[in-house]
């Protein structure tokens, strides 16, 4: 049975919740392909704590393809993220590449006009991204697209930026619904199943 993972993220900064663990405990995403096994997790805000859990799963296991979301205190819309960069900055002790012998970006394989029909078919304002900045949103979606290189399923990940949740609070601004947000990680998620069906 092919593997999937998604991940959200563990509240940081100065607002007291994540909106990606918000929405995500809300889903069993399992139900919706029950012809996969889904792993869903939430990521440590750190960098050497988020590469070391995710270097144990991808140690342990072969996925299909992984599934990350990260929030953005930036973003109206959601965002495809097209590339990750081999460069951390924003919260890194140690500012610089992710990796000193690696690419200098992965990019991803799955396809961004299909995915945008999808949040359009379900009435979702999507955009697309060229790079995921250069905090641990970025870092996390670099190392699984090298992962996924080095087991040979090239670019068989995603990294989807989403707005801020109206539940988060006066400071969340732009926001989605946290109902509205759990219903584009669906929808993402089901395009997903499909790309890696065949």
């Amino acid at each position: 049975m092919k593997r999937i993972l998604v991940t959200g993220f563990e509240p940081f900064g100065e607002i007291s919740t994540n909106c990606t663990e918000l929405a995500l405990r809300e889903l069993t995403l399992a139900d919706l392909a029950p012809d996969y096994q889904v792993e869903q997790l939430i990521l440590p805000v750190d960098y050497a704590a988020a590469q070391a859990q995710l270097g144990d799963l991808y140690q342990q296991n072969s996925y299909a393809a992984t599934l990350h979301f990260g929030q953005s205190g930036k973003a109206k819309n959601v965002e495809f993220e097209m590339f990750a960069i081999n460069w951390k900055h924003v919260g890194a002790a140690d500012p610089g590449p992710l990796d000193q012998t690696g690419p200098h970006a992965f990019r991803t394989n799955l396809e961004h006009p299909s995915w945008l029909d999808a949040m359009r078919s379900a009435d979702l304002p999507g955009e697309i991204s060229f790079h995921a900045g250069t905090y641990l949103c970025n870092a996390v979606y670099y190392w699984s697209l090298q992962q996924s290189a080095d087991v040979s399923n090239p670019g068989q990940a995603l990294f989807v930026h989403v707005p801020l949740a109206a539940e988060q609070g006066p400071m969340a601004s732009p926001h989605w619904p946290v109902a509205r947000i759990r219903t584009m990680m669906a929808t993402t998620f089901t395009w997903l199943t499909n790309q890696v069906a065949d």
